[in-house]
């Protein structure tokens, strides 16, 4: 309600607006500027001569929103009885969910990320005391566009196409470059049961709709490597597929690992996705292939090793 008083003070016509308090605000306007127009007793529009027909729907027109005036036909623009009559009828508030399906779709497609949406998450936070360093859930989570929060309709319709092409990125520690290592700041690491734990504790602040619809997770890798200034090489991808209703979790071969934990991995996921079909999982696969194997991330070694 407090929106659609700021548009009315605003002046000009929006969808939903009162008409009729725009039409007492432009009349004012108009006995100002144009003060020998007359006005229609019956229908509440200005009455030019055809002389100045144009010249006065063109400044009803700049009264008027952008959004309405995009869908007003040319052809109502030539008198102030049309333009009036098509104003009127374009202004008026519908329900979206009236709109037909291809249209709703249209829009949850401008209102989602236009491309591959990634959100990067850091799931711990170092604690420091008198002891050694130690880290602790940051108690983040996943954080979803406005739109899919309007309705249980509109979410149901428009969280698969946000999840279709959203990647979600699991951090535990901040990066360590090339640079850093040169002056010697290595940093401490968390354990891999502080991240197994924080994967558990992240996972259950999701909604179970969202959670199945996941199809790509990236985690950060266990052990201290090197970086470029680019970032990013630190992640392990995993994405979820679906043929003939069968789920298949991928792992994607990353240049630091040997090829027994590439294959560790790549036999991890096919458990996975195997458990997954018997157990109709979808995106849920994905945080398990993270959590069910909490031992697989200290079997993990770097190519040179």
């Amino acid at each position: 309600m407090a929106t659609t008083n700021r548009l009315d003070a605003s002046g000009l016509l929006y969808e939903g607006s009162d008409f009729g308090k725009w039409r007492d605000a432009l009349r004012l306007y108009f006995a100002q500027h144009f003060p020998d127009l007359s006005w229609s007793c019956n229908w509440g529009f200005p009455y030019p001569p055809s002389i100045r027909q144009r010249e006065i729907c063109d400044s009803i027109w700049w009264q008027v929103s952008p959004y309405v005036r995009y869908r007003v036909p040319e052809e109502s623009r030539k008198s102030t009885g049309r333009l009036f009559s098509a104003l009127r009828a374009t202004a008026r508030p519908f329900r979206f969910m009236d709109l037909p399906a291809e249209i709703r779709y249209s829009i949850y497609q401008l209102e989602l990320p236009a491309k591959t949406h990634t959100q990067t998450l850091t799931l711990l936070k170092r604690r420091f005391g008198r002891s050694s360093p130690a880290f602790e859930y940051n108690g983040v989570s996943l954080v979803e566009p406005q739109i899919l929060a309007t309705s249980r309709q509109i979410r149901a319709e428009a969280l698969p196409l946000y999840y279709k092409d959203s990647h979600v990125e699991l951090m535990f520690s901040n990066r360590v470059y090339k640079a850093r290592l040169i002056s010697k700041l290595r940093p401490s690491r968390p354990t891999n049961a502080d991240r197994v734990c924080a994967i558990n504790r992240w996972a259950a602040t999701i909604k179970p709709d969202s959670i199945r619809l996941l199809r790509k997770i990236s985690v950060q890798l266990p052990f201290l490597a090197m970086c470029s200034l680019k970032g990013r090489e630190d992640m392990l991808h995993f994405s979820l597929s679906t043929s003939n209703d069968k789920p298949k979790v991928h792992v994607t071969p990353h240049a630091w690992l040997n090829s027994v934990s590439q294959e560790l991995l790549h036999n991890h996921a096919s458990v996975v996705s195997n458990l997954a079909h018997v157990l109709n999982l979808e995106g849920e696969a994905l945080i398990m292939v993270l959590m069910s194997r909490p031992d697989i991330w200290d079997q993990l070694k770097l190519a040179d090793e």
